[in-house]
């Protein structure tokens, strides 16, 4: 898989494909948002993040990586509620991630 060899770019094409193919294929609009985090395109990859969590509202890594995107488009408050509830739906690595992220909710 492209995403995973850091091909981001190119993967955005086959995932805009699968997308053609399967509208309602939440997992496609997932990893294209992964690939446009990773590109730093955050904007874009939160509306796909958005759109994978409309199919399924408790798609997990979807919601942990919407809240890790708010994080760096610097929505902390929103961003700290998606990272407890990604820990809700059983995302191990959103308990690390929370102490940063809910911190900034408090500095504001």
């Amino acid at each position: 898989m492209l995403n995973t060899k850091g091909k981001y770019e190119e993967a955005l094409g086959d995932f805009a494909r699968a997308i053609d193919l399967k509208p309602d294929l939440e997992k496609a609009y997932y990893n294209r948002g992964n690939s446009l985090y990773y590109l730093k395109e955050y904007e874009n990859a939160l509306n796909d993040y958005n759109v994978a969590l409309i199919y399924d509202p408790e798609y997990g890594q979807a919601v942990y990586m919407r809240a890790l995107t708010l994080y760096y488009l610097e929505n902390f408050q929103q961003a700290c509620r998606d990272i407890k509830l990604a820990e809700s739906l059983g995302i191990p690595q959103a308990r690390q991630a929370k102490g940063k992220i809910c911190r900034e909710v408090g500095s504001q």
